[in-house]
């Protein structure tokens, strides 16, 4: 055999070898006339809900809107009532009125009656936080140390008219002292002094108002507060000097002031 032929030969069974390794390796990879596997395990099942209870432990879910939650122990918004509104009404500028500064020291007490409170819708137990004057003309100059006091009390208007009388009792200090200027009134307008503490109507007592002052200086006579006829005898008390007394007055004594009352409105927390 010449050396041409044998080269030949050779190189057929090379391509022959190489024909064959590659259909082997052709059979032993995937078929892709094979169908498909996830094709003929029919389709997937969804996957389980939650529990919602379960759920919920883990991470519970808000509101759009919370819920408006309401506080039972608020106040009750407070209630101002007018007490003698039934009575006519007249103006006194007098040295028998609160605010009336012809003399230099003076106390006023008078007596508000369990049936005026009741009356004018006030309940028992009610908290007086408030008392309102309301002026009929302002005061010649600033009241210096201006007080308020109130004190429930057994006493009634009498008819002991006589001349020394003693007072109507004691009457602890609510409001002041303060200095009250001229412009803290408006005629025909309420002006309210808010109490240090409320005070509490036991619903059955009447109830002991006291003003007083001592100016620092003699004034201009002037200034009245608007009065409430009530018919009652002694409603009203007074002492008025134009000495320089110091507060509470201790030993000094009353005059008589006739049945008329300071108009006047009393704010209370139900």
């Amino acid at each position: 055999m010449g050396r041409d032929t044998r080269r030949f030969w050779l190189l057929l069974l090379s391509l022959i070898s190489v024909a064959a390794a590659g259909q082997a390796c052709a059979s032993s990879g995937p078929d892709a006339n094979a169908p498909d596997p996830a094709a003929e395990a029919g389709p997937v099942d969804a996957a389980p809900a939650k529990d919602a209870a379960a759920d919920a432990l883990v991470a519970p879910t808000q509101d759009a809107a919370p819920d408006v939650v309401t506080d039972a122990g608020v106040d009750a918004a407070p209630v101002t009532v007018e007490l003698f509104a039934q009575v006519d009404a007249g103006a006194a500028t007098g040295s028998s009125n609160p605010i009336h500064t012809f003399f230099r020291t003076k106390k006023i007490q008078w007596l508000v009656s369990a049936s005026d409170l009741s009356g004018a819708g006030v309940p028992a137990n009610a908290a007086i936080a408030a008392i309102e004057l309301q002026a009929s003309e302002k005061p010649g100059r600033t009241l210096d140390g201006f007080r308020i006091g109130l004190a429930s009390t057994r006493a009634s208007s009498d008819a002991v008219t006589a001349f020394p009388r003693p007072f109507y009792g004691a009457a602890p200090t609510a409001y002041g002292p303060a200095d009250e200027p001229t412009t803290r009134w408006t005629v025909g307008q309420w002006t309210s002094f808010q109490l240090a503490a409320p005070f509490v109507w036991d619903g059955v007592s009447n109830v002991l108002v006291e003003t007083s002052f001592t100016l620092a200086e003699d004034a201009v006579a002037g200034g009245g507060l608007l009065m409430r006829g009530t018919g009652r005898t002694n409603a009203l008390v007074r002492y008025y000097s134009h000495g320089t007394t110091a507060y509470p007055f201790t030993g000094v004594d009353a005059i008589n002031g006739g049945d008329a009352l300071p108009a006047m409105r009393v704010v209370y927390l139900p």
